[in-house]
């Protein structure tokens, strides 16, 4: 008798891109944490102590008039706000493709009925859970 390895389980490729979408909208928080922690150590090494509400608008704007610091770490400054910006403006396009699917999504409309689950916590585990891992 031939031992054969059981089924895998491909998630449909609905699934998969939804996957896809979130891992992509970590990447994007990730790189905007990134950016915001290189802000932070240059008004660090300049010895200038960053307003309250800093990544609020009028501290983004307060920080971009900045003059402080030699002029490699106005250039680097303006590229990491930059960076923020871009990574923003991903994060809303990317929202919207997150909210598409859970709109449209069973599983997430069922967790929602769960007090404080809201579409974006609600879509972020069920594409993973769509198919139960073959040893259960």
């Amino acid at each position: 008798m031939l031992r054969r390895s059981p089924r895998a389980r491909i998630p449909t490729p609905e699934i998969r891109e939804w996957r896809r979408t979130i891992e992509f909208r970590h990447t994007l928080a990730a790189e905007r944490v990134r950016a915001k922690n290189r802000i932070r150590c240059l008004l660090r090494a300049d010895g200038v102590p960053p307003p309250k509400g800093l990544w609020s608008k009028q501290g983004l704007a307060w920080l971009a008039a900045q003059t402080i610091g030699s002029d490699m770490d106005r250039l680097q400054r303006h590229r990491f706000l930059r960076d923020i910006q871009t990574a923003n403006e991903k994060t809303a396009a990317v929202k919207k493709l997150l909210d598409a699917h859970a709109r449209l999504h069973h599983g997430v409309q069922r967790i929602q009925t769960v007090p404080g689950i809201d579409p974006r916590r609600g879509s972020w585990n069920t594409p993973f859970q769509e198919y139960p891992a073959p040893w259960t």
